[in-house]
């Protein structure tokens, strides 16, 4: 029987100045990530391959390969979607980036433009950031054809510093790993009274929002649950909401740009999830489990570096969590505090307005 991974994505980067013998500023550059995995997802090896042309843009590496040319993978149902989490670079001068991000009980599977991959770690090695690129366009990309590229065209579509990997400029970078990680949250419908929701991970997860089988574009807010603790939904007396006003809400106070959060709310509300009958569930998991995840090295560190993962869980009444997974134990990487939501939405290096 083959082990179950869970694919997912998380992205870093050090900066590193240009060779111009000029000092870089701290305040003139940073870096954010958008990423998010999928559980319980109903889709084939096969189906998600097609999703996405045999040309790429992806760096396919032998886990892919093997996926293509092997009949029992291709039928495998895929626990998660490898999707594209971004890394976005902001920058007022240009500079060349070093990054490695490892893969904490896993592996890197595909990226792009251009990486290494060094058993559990993959590294980018001399990413030109530079305001002067031409950036990539969002319509060359045909998500119609290739609903898999949709999330690369919103990283184009978020406006941050061009980059440019191997001779290829991109709108960030992306890339897609696979790591033995079992988040446990779970749904009971309670017949038409309501839901109940459970979380029994060893972390607190952020901005729960729960979406009814058959709806759309409403769903019902359960916010912040701590480890171990349920929250009861009673639809006679708690009032839905949209979607994705919840959704920006939420991710105001995450310290992303405005640019940023759309995308990542377009991503997260894809047609495939919104047109899932079954009970949905989006959760932001905690920075440190993130973090304890997809270990950093970062030289030397940015201004700011803001890391954002969100999880959608598809058919959350029927989804059962695997026990012999083993938790993120959090309790080794520093905590990191976020945005008050008091606080007005941030704007990018180098802009006289928010984006």
């Amino acid at each position: 029987m083959r082990p179950i991974l869970l694919a997912v994505g998380a992205l870093a980067v050090a900066f590193v100045p240009a060779a111009t013998g000029q000092e870089t500023n701290p305040t003139e550059f940073e870096v954010h990530e958008i990423g998010y995995l999928d559980l319980n997802r109903k889709q084939t090896v096969k189906g998600w391959l097609g999703s996405v042309p045999r040309s790429t843009p992806m760096q396919a590496t032998e886990v892919m390969a093997m996926w293509r040319d092997d009949t029992e993978w291709r039928d495998t149902p895929v626990p998660p979607t490898p999707r594209d989490p971004a890394l976005l670079f902001y920058a007022t001068r240009p500079l060349v980036a070093q990054v490695t991000v490892g893969f904490r009980g896993g592996a890197p599977v595909a990226w792009w433009p251009s990486a290494v991959p060094n058993g559990r770690q993959l590294h980018f090695a001399n990413v030109q950031v530079n305001p002067a690129l031409h950036p990539a366009r969002p319509e060359a990309l045909d998500t119609v054809k290739y609903p898999g590229l949709a999330p690369l065209r919103h990283v184009r579509e978020a406006g941050a510093t061009p980059v440019r990997v191997n001779n290829r400029t991109e709108g960030g970078l992306v890339y897609e790993g696979m790591l033995p990680f079992n988040p446990r949250l779970t749904v009971r419908q309670l017949r038409r009274e309501g839901f109940e929701v459970r979380n029994d991970t060893p972390d607190t997860m952020h901005d729960v929002i729960l979406i009814p089988g058959g709806e759309r574009e409403r769903g019902y807010l359960v916010g912040d649950m701590a480890p171990g603790t349920r929250f009861w939904i009673r639809l006679a007396d708690t009032e839905a909401h949209p979607v994705a006003d919840l959704i920006d809400l939420h991710l105001r106070r995450t310290g992303l740009f405005p640019k940023e959060i759309v995308a990542l709310r377009k991503t997260l509300l894809s047609a495939d999830f919104v047109l899932d009958p079954g009970v949905r569930l989006l959760a932001r998991l905690p920075r440190a489990a993130w973090d304890a995840c997809f270990p950093l090295t970062i030289q030397p560190a940015p201004r700011q570096i803001v890391r954002v993962g969100v999880v959608r869980l598809f058919d959350a009444a029927g989804y059962r969590p695997v026990t012999t997974a083993n938790p993120v134990d959090p309790a080794d990487v520093p905590q990191r505090g976020e945005t008050p939501a008091s606080e007005p939405v941030p704007t990018p290096p180098g802009t006289a307005g928010a984006r």
